[in-house]
């Protein structure tokens, strides 16, 4: 992930006279040291001084942290929580918080996200003008990138340093938080500026107001999405590349009771596009695939459930426990989880010695003995956006506004909603399957898919973004399809 900077803070906190400063030091070391985000803490007494008309003892408390750290507005709150509360069983009195040249009080109220953010943002501006050798970020980006979780950014992060051979350098922004920047060349070895960021909390509203942040302030001509979402099992494989061409919020509309007086969503979606030009060029293009076929593919636990059922048909091996240990970890590596669920339920598969108990029953599995396909297929489809994590299975509820919809997400719909506002960005999400949106949740995918998605964002922005597009994007604003 981002190469996030250390930040030095010094902290102040003064005790009654008469308070034994060496065990304070020492209890304060030994809680600040179990923390996190805490990688070094050096804490030392002062002389006493005189505070208004009282005689008062000190600590000051140098402190290193947040290396590497991708929350450093929630970390840093943490960490404030906790000085509060240690110097309070500490009996401690005044204390204050400063990094660089910005002070927080540890006394009164707690700040809030945005004082902390404030902190923060300060302290990376500060950084930089003290070392001149620091980069600092470009005031415009021609492709910005916006994940969900950090970990679908890390993915894309790590496509880009490893394809095009660069490095992020980490900055910091005081509404949209962490963020990363580098410089890329496309296909015809012509340069892209690339930013990548990720909420700091999930969510549609969450997802508006970061989209909202960047395309204001960095004005892209390109902001993408890359990530996870549900896939509509009987359309999709896990692991498949879903392109959106238009999004919805699936949640719009007025809910009713039924003759049956069962609840009954009256939809009134309003889909948002991606730009037509972009779709067209999205249906053509498979720059991605060779790139795609060196990612290695999990095994899902549908194919290892089929292999471990196939291996127990055999009269070799007639139960879990005849299969050597290394075969099982090799071809099912959740064979113990598997084995669990074969055993529920009033009628299960395997018998309390791990052995089948109707050998009929596994033949008439679907797609028995599945295997998962050798290479992922792209879709170009519609994408539900719900503001909950779907395990419902929604498919035939969502398919009735909109009969094409295939995958469902959180954030989707907000990036082609507010990047319809902005005439001169063009906009596209490009998600990975890694679950079926059921109650079988297949969390196998997860990494795969936000790897997927990320390598096929990286092929077409290479591809799409040349000198000519990126001047007549600048140059003439197009409105974006309803």
């Amino acid at each position: 992930m981002l190469d996030t900077p250390e930040i030095e803070m010094d902290i102040y906190v003064d005790f009654p006279k008469d308070t034994d400063l060496g065990q304070a030091v020492q209890v304060i070391e030994e809680c600040l040291e179990q923390l996190s985000m805490v990688n070094q803490v050096e804490a030392a007494p002062e002389q006493l001084r005189i505070t208004g008309l009282e005689l008062v003892a000190a600590i000051g408390i140098t402190v290193l942290a947040l290396r590497g750290s991708h929350e450093a507005v929630r970390e840093l709150r943490t960490l404030i929580q906790e000085l509060k509360k240690l110097f309070k069983d500490l009996n401690g009195k005044e204390s204050s918080l400063i990094i660089g040249e910005q002070q927080i009080s540890l006394t009164g109220d707690e700040p809030t996200d945005v004082e902390i953010a404030d902190v923060v943002a300060a302290w990376y501006e500060n950084r930089r003008e003290k070392d001149l050798t620091l980069p600092r970020p470009p005031d415009h980006f021609d492709v910005c990138i916006v994940c969900a979780l950090a970990e679908e950014a890390k993915a894309f992060v790590d496509a880009t340093e490893r394809w095009c051979n660069v490095k992020f350098v980490a900055d910091f922004s005081p509404i949209s938080y962490e963020y990363g920047y580098t410089t890329i060349k496309n296909n015809r070895g012509e340069d892209i500026t690339v930013r990548v960021s990720w909420l700091h909390d999930y969510g549609p509203t969450k997802a508006t107001i970061h989209l909202m942040h960047v395309l204001e302030t960095f004005k892209p001509l390109f902001v993408g999405m890359t990530g996870i979402c549900a896939g509509d099992k009987k359309k999709v494989k896990l692991g498949d590349i879903i392109v959106a061409d238009r999004a919805f919020l699936y949640e719009t509309g007025k809910y009713v009771e039924n003759a049956d007086g069962q609840p009954l969503h009256l939809f009134d979606v309003d889909p948002y596009r991606a730009n037509p030009g972009l779709i067209q060029f999205a249906q053509m293009f498979d720059g991605w695939k060779k790139d795609a076929a060196t990612l290695p593919r999990p095994k899902s636990k549908h194919q290892q459930r089929d292999w471990l059922l196939g291996k127990l048909l055999d009269v070799t091996t007639p139960r879990v426990q005849d299969i050597p240990l290394d075969e099982r970890r090799h071809n099912a590596p959740a064979w113990s989880e598997i084995v669990s669920v074969l055993r529920r339920g009033p009628d299960p598969l395997l018998s309390e010695d791990l052995a089948l108990t109707s050998k009929e029953r596994v033949y008439k599995l679907d797609e028995f003995p599945f295997k998962d396909p050798r290479e992922p297929e792209r879709h170009i489809a519609t994408v539900a956006s719900s503001n909950a994590v779907r395990s419902d299975d929604p498919f035939r509820e969502a398919q009735i506004p909109l009969r094409k919809t295939i995958a469902f997400d959180m954030e989707g719909a907000a990036l082609y909603e507010v990047a319809a506002n902005f005439l001169r960005t063009q906009a596209l999400m490009v998600k990975g399957v890694s679950d079926y949106g059921d109650k079988d949740k297949d969390d196998s995918y997860h990494q795969y898919a936000s790897a997927i998605s990320a390598l096929y964002m990286l092929s077409l922005v290479r591809e799409y973004m040349t000198s000519e597009r990126i001047q007549s994007l600048r140059g003439t604003g197009h409105q974006p399809a309803r």
